[in-house]
């Protein structure tokens, strides 16, 4: 058959493509059509280059790099004479293709070596990244407090006894607050009690793009095999699973092949397994089986430790003043922390001075901005109390009555919505209460909130009265 490049540009690129595909069914293994030629899309032919879609830059090079002598030689076997090749990435127009993979009529064996391209086996999927650990990032420099005691607890026991003391263990809380950490130092613990171990130590990404590559390279099964063949699986940041019904698919049957084979699996998340976006519930139920730790923002006590350890490190002293006024400032977030000391040693090295506290406002002005105010129990027990015409004395009580369990557990509520303070920080200012009765009636009041109009109306008056009397700065 041949085609003429005269006819319209849609068209006669449609039927050329349609033609070399037969001709390319004559030349190749059906499974190796159908995993690089099922979406790939005509474009143009202008008589002198004929221009594909493909899906990714991965598909482009492997087609070009394997196939390209076979698409040229079809092409010129439809055509009657050479013309040029052109890949572009457009996963828009690829996924459009609706021309489909011709039946086989003649297999023709591989080419000599010098055509190899066109038979080549596909290799095998990416390896996972080998172990590499950040040396920092052990056990013995986690700095611990009541806003990750549970966290750290869960972790060594981890490494002193795997698949037998928490499997899975699934710890979670925002940015920058130590769960790569606790990761990196479970997985030296456990090298360092049993060298022989092997873990696979990824983030959620890394399994995704080279599941992504085992689907396009048609290598499945190497892929499974090298995932599921290991002592301990750590996953960093899980939530990357949100949205991506595919990988999800996958990553349930792994964590299923890894838990029946009594192997350690451990996994962090910046939210709880049921906020992630469109995670499937059998995957939140099997990351609820075994401890799921929370990992809070740092007090003050612990702000000021992890301050004067990093200054340790770095062989350098700062003085108590100015930790305190880092730490007070900076709350949220330990890497800010960390990198707050970087940029006042760095700055003091630059101007060639001592750290001092004046040198410290130079270095980071923005610190010296009005805070926002703070909030404190009292002040939110107050509000509470007069609102349902109790006591704070009642608030801080073990009394279990009605009248004053559901007023306590909105002051803690409302304390974890605008204080600083851990669980354990709130629990014990309500009572002296462990940090999972404060969780479980925070989640209750959540339900609550969802259900009742009218709990959910008066919460509302109380955020807005918590608002007037304590402003946020911008």
């Amino acid at each position: 058959m041949t085609a003429r490049a005269s006819e319209g540009p849609a068209t006669s690129a449609n039927e050329i493509w349609t033609a070399t595909l037969q001709e390319l069914a004559n030349k190749l293994r059906r499974e190796q059509l159908q995993t690089w030629f099922l979406r790939v899309a005509p474009v143009s032919f202008d008589g002198q280059s004929f221009v594909l879609a493909v899906p990714s830059e991965f598909h482009r090079n492997w087609i070009l790099e394997s196939y390209n002598a076979a698409i040229l030689n079809s092409l010129k076997g439809v055509l009657g004479y050479t013309v040029g090749l052109q890949l572009i990435i457009d996963p828009e127009r690829a996924a459009l293709s609706n021309i489909s993979v011709p039946e086989q009529t003649v297999v023709i064996p591989a080419a000599p070596r010098n055509h190899a391209p066109a038979a080549r086996e596909l290799p095998p999927v990416v390896a996972p990244p080998q172990l590499s650990l950040n040396p920092n990032y052990t056990f013995e420099n986690f700095v611990v407090g009541p806003c990750n005691r549970f966290a750290f607890a869960g972790a060594m026991g981890v490494a002193e006894n795997p698949s037998k003391a928490y499997n899975p263990l699934f710890l979670h809380g925002s940015v920058g607050l130590g769960k790569t950490h606790l990761l990196q130092g479970i997985c030296g613990e456990l090298l360092k009690r049993r060298p022989k171990t092997r873990i696979l130590y990824l983030s959620c990404e890394t399994f995704t793009n080279h599941f992504i590559g085992a689907l396009e390279k048609g290598a499945l099964e190497e892929f499974r095999r090298r995932y599921r063949s290991t002592d301990v699986l750590v996953v960093d940041d899980i939530h990357f699973l949100a949205n991506k019904e595919r990988t999800q698919e996958e990553f349930f049957h792994t964590f299923n092949a890894v838990f029946q084979e009594d192997k350690q699996i451990v996994l962090s998340s910046d939210s709880p397994a049921q906020e992630i976006p469109t995670l499937q519930d059998r995957l939140i139920s099997r990351f609820k089986w075994g401890l799921e730790a929370e990992i809070e923002k740092p007090c003050l006590e612990t702000r000021l430790a992890i301050l004067q350890r990093k200054a340790r490190t770095m062989n350098v002293q700062i003085s108590d003043e100015i930790a305190r006024f880092l730490a007070e400032r900076i709350t949220h977030n330990i890497r800010e922390l960390e990198g707050a000391i970087n940029r006042v040693v760095g700055f003091a090295g630059l101007e060639r001075e001592s750290i001092t506290l004046d040198l410290v406002h130079r270095a980071m002005p923005e610190l010296l901005k009005e805070q926002t105010t703070v909030v404190r129990f009292d002040d939110l027990a107050s509000i509470v109390a007069k609102k349902y015409h109790i006591k704070i004395q009642d608030l801080q009580s073990r009394r279990r009555h009605q009248s004053i369990a559901f007023p306590r557990q909105v002051a803690m509520y409302l304390s974890r919505k605008y204080t600083k303070h851990s669980l354990e920080e709130i629990g014990a200012y309500f009572g002296g209460r462990d940090h999972t009765t404060v969780m479980y009636s925070i989640d209750k009041l959540e339900g609550l909130l969802k259900e009742n109009n009218q709990i959910r109306e008066t919460v509302d008056a109380l955020v807005d009265e918590i608002g007037r009397s304590f402003p946020r700065n911008n």
